[in-house]
């Protein structure tokens, strides 16, 4: 008999007491502590949606033990949801996956210190095998490590094949041709747009604009932390953003990344910036319409023979410091389900974190656009600044920027206006001598 019957049953007495005794047995021989964990513990996690994160949620469920009860949401309602409870001190989850607000979390007591499970369960979830340059440039704040990097991924540029040949087009490589292209490849009337874009106020506007910024040449802070996107750089990357506005999709200003994927799944848009972790779900022939029909390639240049930087991004599960479970289970947890085998199994969905799996051949040779991947990222694909302030003041500047395209400010004052609010909170952070 299961313990799952046993929990669900009316028998008492003596069977009980067999049940206890040998689900104890059972939890021993797995190498848990059975006192702590014997009862069956919930754990629970929340995160935005993507394939990649909803694969690690399924191989989380099946981590034996424990009740797992996942959230999957919306990137911005997720962050509200963690801000929300955190700010409480409340136990309401276990693990979250953190990304980029990592460093704001830690700094404000949110999360755990890993270190000291680090080092007792080393060995247990193969620690060393986990990419060490994740782990400190990414999933760590002050010297300590506060998460374990579940995945890298970057944007790069989606593009329909066949649309391209048929009109005797190239994959831009440039911002003048990416409009030119899009421009020849919109046919409203047809429910066909040249682009597909991510211009939803918060994280996923801040992926588009970062791109166009940087490729232009700026960036969102100079060496000492002034923010520098009131620039020429931020002029021409809202300019070009606000022309290839005119041949996406009508509704773009409230896409995400799921509404990106689901236009180009549905042959609405000819080509794009999307995350590498969308690319699999392109030749999903039970949600797309292009299958085999979407090609990938490193995102264009400001000019020909110029530099691309695309985001760049390290996803990081981390522990809250206000967790009731033990943290060595829920650690155990997480690191158990990063394993080689998990990861060789999903290597299609993201880059893979554990060196073994990434220096395996025949992953490489498996999925078609880990190539674009990886020149992506020499190409320039970086990471957002990792400061606290960058993801705290994120939803209202970029919730700024986009009344630059719709016209509600002009480029100029709209740049003014966003890059005053992140320097506002700049200043009352300190970050600026008086």
């Amino acid at each position: 008999m299961t313990r799952r019957a046993w929990r669900f049953g009316r028998r008492r007495g003596v069977l009980c007491l067999i049940l206890l005794v040998g689900a104890s047995a059972l939890l021993i021989a797995r190498g848990a502590a059975p006192t702590a964990w014997a009862a069956e513990p919930t754990v629970h996690y929340i995160s935005h949606r993507f394939p990649m994160l909803e694969f690690w949620v399924k191989k989380m469920g099946e981590y034996p033990g424990i009740k797992l009860e996942a959230e999957l949401i919306p990137f911005d309602q997720a962050l509200e949801k963690m801000q929300i409870h955190l700010s409480q001190g409340a136990s309401t989850y276990d693990i979250m996956a953190t990304d980029a607000f990592l460093p704001t979390f830690a700094e404000r007591g949110w999360l755990m210190p890993l270190d000291p499970l680090i080092a007792k369960l080393r060995q247990a979830v193969e620690w060393d095998d986990i990419d060490p340059i994740l782990v400190r440039d990414v999933c760590s704040y002050k010297g300590k490590v506060y998460g374990v990097p579940n995945l890298a991924i970057s944007m790069f540029f989606f593009y329909r094949k066949d649309l391209f040949d048929a009109a005797g087009l190239k994959p831009p490589a440039t911002m003048d041709e990416w409009i030119a292209a899009a421009k020849a490849l919109t046919m409203a009337d047809k429910k066909q747009y040249g682009t597909a874009m991510t211009l939803k106020a918060g994280d996923g506007f801040q992926n588009d604009f970062t791109y166009y910024l940087r490729t232009y040449g700026g960036d969102w802070y100079d060496k000492d932390w002034k923010v520098t996107i009131d620039s020429e750089a931020g002029v021409k990357a809202l300019t070009t953003m606000k022309e290839l506005m005119k041949y996406a999709p009508p509704n773009v200003l409230a896409f995400h990344n799921d509404e990106s994927t689901v236009a180009m799944q549905q042959g609405l848009t000819a080509m794009g910036l999307l995350w590498q972790s969308r690319a699999l779900a392109m030749d999903n022939a039970q949600v797309s319409k292009v299958v085999g029909k979407v090609s990938f390639a490193v995102p264009p240049a400001a000019t020909k023979g110029g530099k691309s930087h695309a985001r760049l991004a390290v996803g990081c599960y981390s522990i809250s410091a206000f967790t009731k479970n033990d943290p060595e289970l829920v650690f155990q947890v997480i690191g158990k389900t990063l394993s080689k085998a998990n990861m060789r199994e999903s290597a299609g969905l993201a880059t893979p974190t554990r060196l073994s799996v990434t220096r395996d051949p025949e992953v490489m040779q498996k999925f078609r656009f880990i190539r674009a991947a990886a020149d992506n990222v020499q190409a320039g694909a970086r990471l957002v600044p990792s400061n606290p302030e960058f993801s705290e003041a994120m939803l209202q500047t970029t919730q700024t920027l986009q009344k630059g395209l719709t016209g509600e400010l002009a480029i100029p004052e709209a740049l003014k206006r966003a890059q005053k609010v992140m320097s506002d909170l700049m200043t009352e952070k300190g970050y600026y001598k008086k």
